[in-house]
């Protein structure tokens, strides 16, 4: 069995620190599962596109996931996904531009409010919308 890359190696612990499977990262970045496991396994090199969208997909720069002389960010954790409904709203979300995304966020707080106790309550419209789904 061949040594992993430390490239590999890298996306391989990334991953594992997610806690997803190869299918979700896959999935995300837009490669074959197969495709991951090569590049995991420090049999392939990705291309431009591939690198950009796995540092994103982690959170990470350029410069981590290639070479590994930076730390990983911190204030951007790995995206993972609840559950099935979750990633579609995540799907649905990157395909907005950045007016839309501010449109969406300002909807959903309107929607959600928080009472002096800290405890969310939600407008009777958002029940509404929400049931409406």
């Amino acid at each position: 069995m061949r040594e992993r890359t430390k490239f590999g190696q890298r996306l391989y612990d990334l991953r594992k620190k997610a806690g997803v499977n190869q299918i979700v990262v896959a999935d995300a970045v837009g490669i074959e599962r197969s495709s991951l496991s090569s590049l995991e396994r420090g049999g392939d090199k990705p291309g431009r596109e591939t690198l950009i969208a796995l540092a994103d997909y982690y959170g990470v720069s350029l410069d981590y996931l290639e070479k590994g002389t930076t730390t990983p960010r911190q204030d951007f954790p790995a995206q993972t996904c609840q559950d099935d409904a979750e990633w579609q709203l995540l799907l649905l979300w990157r395909e907005l531009d950045d007016g839309q995304r501010r449109t969406i966020t300002d909807l959903i707080r309107g929607l959600i409010r928080t009472d002096a106790r800290g405890k969310v309550s939600h407008d009777a419209a958002s029940s509404d919308l929400i049931g409406a789904s």
